[in-house]
Parts: structure tokens; C-alpha cells; sequence
């Protein structure tokens, strides 16, 4: 027995037919998704080869799980850039490491001056969860 949805006429008022359509067919893909979550959901909780029975809590808890993936976050550059940055400049810092040269004031002060700027990078790095 196929199950059948309906939309109000009202909560449609602007969309046009391709919109409709392709409201249509994410419905459908989304319930297909659902339905493929709660049989995971009891395959994993069925310990015994009996029927399966998927519960309303099963469903929940698979909604609850599409719910997560709508909800993450877009993936940018800039962590990237940042991880990037922090090991170039750790990688400067330890080739800039030599303690004749850094007996020298300025030699000693670019070397001190970019190791702050590599915890300060790197910080924010992992600050940001990259």
C-alpha cells in the first residue's frame, strides 16, 4: 500500500510548475533517504534474524539523522589557507633556527617576531577546527 502525500494549494502560492516539480521529486528522494535510515536503524538494533519492525522511535531517530545533514555548515578555504600558513611559517621558524645567528639583535628579533606569528597562525587554526 503506497503511502500518499498532499501539500496545501495555500503553502504552494508562489512556486511555478518546474519549482513544483522539483519540490516534488526532493520530497521523494528524501522520503526514499528516510526510509533507508530507519532500515539501518533496525538492522543495527535487530540482535535476532525475526522480522523487521521498524518503530516510530527508529523513524525519529532517522529523522533526527537527515536533519543533522541539512544543517552542516559549508565547507570553506580559509581553513585551508590557515593550516597551510601555520606550517610554512613552522617550517620558516625551524630553517631560521641557528643559534650563532641569532647572537645577532635582528636576526634574533625576525626570528622571535615569526615564531609569534606561527603560535598566533596556528592558534586560530586550530581555534577554528581546521
Amino acid at each position: 500500500m503506497p503511502l500518499d502525500f498532499q501539500i496545501a494549494e495555500d503553502d504552494l502560492g508562489g512556486f511555478t510548475a518546474p519549482a513544483r516539480e522539483h519540490l516534488k521529486k526532493a520530497v521523494e528522494q528524501y522520503a526514499v533517504d528516510l526510509i533507508k535510515e530507519a532500515n539501518r536503524i533496525e538492522a543495527t538494533r535487530n540482535s535476532t534474524d525475526g522480522t523487521t519492525e521498524i518503530t516510530q522511535g527508529m523513524v525519529n531517530d532517522a529523522v533526527s539523522s537527515q536533519k543533522q545533514t541539512f544543517g552542516s555548515p559549508k565547507i570553506t578555504i580559509w581553513p585551508k589557507i590557515l593550516n597551510a600558513v601555520s606550517s610554512a611559517l613552522s617550517f620558516i621558524v625551524g630553517m631560521l633556527y641557528d643559534p650563532s645567528s641569532l647572537t645577532n639583535q635582528v636576526n634574533m628579533l625576525i626570528f622571535l617576531g615569526l615564531a609569534a606569528l606561527t603560535i598566533i597562525v596556528t592558534t586560530i587554526s586550530i581555534m577554528r577546527g581546521s
